[in-house]
């Protein structure tokens, strides 16, 4: 596999020789060429997929990957909260769809749309599911292996004004960088070593087609195959983050916790953390007015 551009090692990036290093990274990846698949995504997926395909990043997400995995954030939790903000966007857009589309019907309308966390000590994991709108092997490829329109390019820029504003190079947490420019999903890579997505898209005319699974170590290239009939995936997605040993602070179920009050005690879904709720708080756009207190 190819070696990243940062060493892992790496955690800040600071002064006038941070800007030198993030001007050189930026330098070296944007000289690439945007890496192509080994299909032609650009073809509408009609298939059931049976075998394993493996695929290269986008260059420029790859170039992105090397940034983020490699801790240019001061707070590494934010990578919760962006994957919670996600689930709650694949809510919104099935919640959506279900009112205001008839043509596009969808599946399991009985299962609530809710987000739910898992933490499994004993295979280090930490999973993130909702029950939203869910993926195609096509969306998989656009959404995960590509950046949307300009997204690193212009988070690129943002860091290396992060750089010259003197602040080490690292990014504050509380600027939510990361998540405004849309590409809040590779924030997993700061803490785990490999990433797996599992989904089963909402909508009835994809019913026929089995669940999948993409995966990476986040480096050159990723992997996207059916999902064994042995693992459950209902309607949307489940993001399972295989910890890094640095980082498996995050499968304690009492720091997720304190960090899902922190960040997403406001999210206008139920949160639950290995069966129990979470987000207390309603959030008051979602509430009756009648029930709103002067």
């Amino acid at each position: 596999s190819a070696t990243p551009l940062l060493s892992s090692s790496m955690t800040r990036i600071s002064g006038k020789d941070g800007d030198r290093k993030i001007s050189h990274i930026v330098k070296n990846n944007m000289a690439s060429s945007f890496f192509s698949t080994t299909t032609n995504s650009e073809e509408k997926d009609t298939t059931i997929t049976t075998k394993k395909e493996s695929l290269e990043f986008q260059a420029e997400t790859r170039q992105l990957l090397d940034i983020v995995t490699h801790s240019l954030y001061t707070d590494r939790e934010v990578f919760l909260r962006e994957l919670v903000s996600n689930a709650s966007d694949a809510l919104e857009k099935l919640r959506h769809i279900q009112v205001s589309s008839s043509e596009n019907k969808t599946i399991q309308q009985d299962v609530p749309m809710s987000i739910n966390i898992t933490t499994d000590e004993t295979n280090g994991t930490l999973t993130i599911s909702d029950t939203g709108i869910g993926l195609t092997k096509e969306e998989m490829i656009d959404n995960l292996g590509t950046i949307a329109k300009s997204g690193s390019k212009d988070f690129i820029k943002q860091l290396a004004a992060s750089g010259q504003e003197g602040d080490g190079g690292a990014l504050d947490a509380s600027r939510g960088i990361i998540g405004k420019f849309g590409v809040g999903f590779y924030s997993a890579f700061m803490v785990g070593d490999k990433v797996e997505v599992r989904s089963r898209s909402a909508y009835e005319k994809n019913s026929s087609q089995p669940p999948l699974v993409w995966s990476s170590e986040g480096v050159g290239t990723y992997d996207i195959s059916d999902l064994s009939p042995d693992i459950k995936q209902d309607r949307g997605t489940s993001i399972v983050i295989h910890l890094k040993d640095d980082f498996i602070e995050y499968i304690d179920e009492k720091r997720i916790e304190s960090i899902l009050k922190k960040y997403s005690n406001f999210v206008n879904f139920p949160i639950s953390l290995n069966g129990a709720k979470v987000n207390t708080m309603e959030a008051i756009w979602s509430m009756d007015p009648k029930d709103i207190d002067d």
